[in-house]
């Protein structure tokens, strides 16, 4: 026997439900236009076989006439291709027009030059497939399971060479229960389907060695979660709808960790953070950016202490430098910005204003041989008349251009 229909362009087989639930988290797509529904079938012989796939048709599913026979159908749960045709190798007679026999069932359509085929291989009873079938994808892919009234159910194997192989359970076309699945670029994923939807604990893995560990609920990640990357930072904390929500700690390789609190998949409250070598950052996040005061400890020696405002340096700030050294004033926009004192490990003192974090303005200064001056920045270059105070009480005034000594006289 032989199949021929015309039809819309789309075709939808079976496997690409499988093939679908392999592609999460692997970006895979193929191509084939196919579909992961299911839709249950009644049928009744003694009624007229309705919808028959005609060229015009939009159905889900639909009828089609075995090629080469005056009245004998197929049932497919999908909307057929554009110019499809398919084919009946086997056994089988035809009562009340639905076919009744065991081979292989072809389909066969045109995409962009090239001629596809889908075949199924077992025995269709009034037209749907039942029990054992082995099935060829457009890509090579074979796939291996059991149906009752075309809907697959119970174990399903898949091995295709461009996507990867995968095992698991169906229940009246839908994938639920245990699955295990491999694709082509190292990812597997472990875990439960109900109703096609992941929920229940899953483990995913990937060829870099990076991986993912936790629960679903209704195919959206919730609870806690494990993840680790592929330069082996390990991620643990609580999802929530798939966002991150509540406490999470991030551990480094070298040591390093940082441990606080997520709100709507953002940072928010307080943060501890420890970096490799040793050195302590802690304060508040707000909203995925630093708000508020943070202390820092550096393991070089030194420290800081001063508040943000919507992640950037803001107000009055204390750093503590690791000779000994000091320096207190404001920051505007994460900038040097107002009054400035600067301490040397010495206690010896300079102060004036910055603008944009550079000197600008009047500013007092010890000299470098001893004593001390005073006089004006412009843009973070010395400019205008500097008055020189010496340790004996002598003076004298240099005149600077943009940096660069003019003058330089006794008063």
């Amino acid at each position: 026997m032989t199949l021929t229909v015309q039809a819309q362009p789309c075709i939808r087989i079976p496997l690409q439900r499988v093939v679908l639930v392999m592609g999460f988290a692997t970006g895979f797509v193929l191509t084939g236009c196919m579909s992961i529904e299911s839709k249950d079938v009644t049928t009744n012989p003694a009624e007229p076989l309705e919808p028959i796939c005609h060229v015009e048709d939009s159905t889900e599913g639909c009828w089609m006439l075995v090629e080469d026979t005056e009245n004998c159908h197929i049932w497919i749960d999908r909307r057929p291709s554009d110019g499809e045709t398919a084919s009946f190798d086997g056994i089988a007679e035809c009562p009340d027009e639905k076919l009744l026999g065991s081979g292989t069932a072809t389909f066969k359509w045109e995409r962009g030059g090239n001629w596809l085929t889908h075949t199924m291989t077992g025995t269709f009873v009034q037209g749907l497939a039942q029990g054992q079938f082995r099935e060829k994808d457009p890509m090579g892919g074979i796939v291996e399971g059991s149906y009752v009234d075309n809907l697959r159910h119970g174990l399903w194997l898949s091995n295709n060479p461009v996507v990867g192989r995968s095992e698991g359970m169906y229940e009246k076309g839908h994938a639920h229960g245990d699955w295990v699945m491999e694709t082509v670029n190292g990812m597997r994923a472990e875990g439960p389907f109900v109703m096609d939807v992941r929920h229940g604990y899953w483990k995913i893995s990937h060829a870099d060695g990076s991986s993912h560990e936790g629960n679903y609920v209704n195919g959206l990640r919730g609870g806690n979660w494990v993840i680790v990357t592929a330069n082996g930072t390990r991620h643990e904390g609580t999802y929530v709808e798939d966002i991150k929500h509540g406490d999470w700690i991030q551990e480094g390789t070298d040591g390093s960790i940082e441990k606080g609190s997520f709100e709507n998949g953002k940072r928010h409250g307080n943060w501890v953070i420890l970096t490799a070598d040793g050195s302590r950052m802690e304060g508040p996040y707000a909203n995925g950016r630093r708000h508020g005061e943070w202390n820092s400890t550096f393991a070089g020696g030194g420290s800081n202490k001063g508040s943000y405002d919507n992640g950037v340096r803001a107000g009055e700030w204390i750093l503590n430098f690791p000779d000994g050294g000091s320096a207190q004033g404001p920051f505007v926009d994460d900038r040097h910005h107002g009054n400035w004192v600067f301490l040397n490990h010495e206690g010896v003192r300079a102060e004036g204003p910055m603008v944009n974090g550079e000197p600008d303005g009047v500013w007092d200064e010890p000299y470098p041989d001893g004593g001390r001056w005073t006089g004006p920045y412009e843009k973070g270059r010395r400019h205008g008349t500097w008055k020189i105070t010496f340790e004996d009480g002598s003076q004298e005034e240099v005149t600077f251009e943009n940096g660069v000594v003019q003058e330089r006289e006794d008063p």
